[in-house]
């Protein structure tokens, strides 16, 4: 009688141990799948770059508007080598402020400068910011990476170029962030593709960036609709052109992990690309020839 008790208790022990079992792995799987679906969908694992991007961006105007103030651009030709000096000591005074123990000089910022191939960008010739990132993603590029991010590129260029007015190149520009959110963060990225999550972070919180920024200190009283939404483009395209800056930007932050590793130099480019375009805007009121 105990032992058939005994045998009745570990067989019932046993079922409910088995379907306990099966209900908690069952569980875990949802939950795993569910976490994946979500980290997938939803969660863009580069938009700290997008973060420091505006904070950098911050600094760098503070310290434009200083030296157009004190008078620095008044006799420097655009793309001239006066031009690209002020700039990259402009550059590399923000980076001081922004990033205390880095290693910057000017002589890096006009390395980085050469190295992206920024005077190509503003001179207006057949040569394009667009057309020197679809050079670099089509030769470090997956496949997919390089058609997702090609996408952004060519949308945000179009919403500038058939927007009549700044209000409405930004409307356009988050109807274009928002389509492509959706499309680029649905996809599973292996670890060597991260030209689309970059350039989609940097759209991102550059858009905001640029629609609040007030250029009016450059105006010095005239009003002048700045256009301010184009830079959104160079700042990805600066992303994306910024690959081949590599190990001379590894350490451009400073303290390590800010925005280190080898997306150093393509958050570099980011903020060249930005610093350039706005650079060009308010002082010299001149356009990336792809707008022209």
């Amino acid at each position: 009688m105990k032992k058939n008790f005994f045998k009745s208790l570990f067989a019932l022990l046993l079922v409910s141990f088995i379907a306990f079992y099966a209900c908690s792995e069952d569980t875990i799987n949802n939950d795993a799948q569910q976490t994946e679906i979500v980290k997938n969908a939803y969660i863009n694992p580069l938009e700290y770059i997008g973060v420091e991007h505006n904070n950098f961006m911050l600094d760098f105007t503070r310290k434009l508007e200083d030296s157009f103030l004190n008078g620095e651009w008044d006799r420097a030709a655009f793309l001239s080598d006066d031009y690209k000096r002020i700039f990259a000591n402009t550059m590399n005074n923000a980076y001081h402020s922004r990033y205390t123990q880095t290693n910057s000089t000017v002589s890096y910022q006009k390395q980085v400068y050469d190295q992206l191939d920024l005077s190509e960008w503003f001179d207006r010739d057949n040569v394009t910011s667009l057309d020197l990132a679809a050079a670099v993603l089509n030769d470090r590029a997956t496949s997919r990476d390089r058609e997702y991010t090609l996408n952004l590129l060519h949308d945000l260029f179009n919403a500038a170029n058939n927007a009549a007015t700044n209000a409405e190149i930004f409307d356009a520009i988050k109807a274009v962030v928002t389509a492509h959110e959706q499309r680029i963060l649905s996809q599973h990225w292996n670890d060597n593709e991260e030209y689309a999550l970059g350039a989609l972070a940097v759209a991102k919180y550059s858009a905001e960036f640029w629609k609040n920024y007030d250029f009016a200190v450059f105006t010095r009283g005239a009003e002048r609709d700045p256009r301010s939404g184009i830079i959104v483009g160079a700042d990805v395209a600066g992303y994306v052109v910024g690959g081949v800056v590599g190990g001379t930007a590894g350490s451009f932050a400073g303290p390590a992990g800010t925005v280190g590793g080898v997306l150093g130099g393509k958050a570099a480019g980011a903020w060249a690309g930005s610093a350039a375009a706005a650079t060009a805007i308010a002082i010299y009121d001149a356009w990336c020839d792809f707008f022209s």
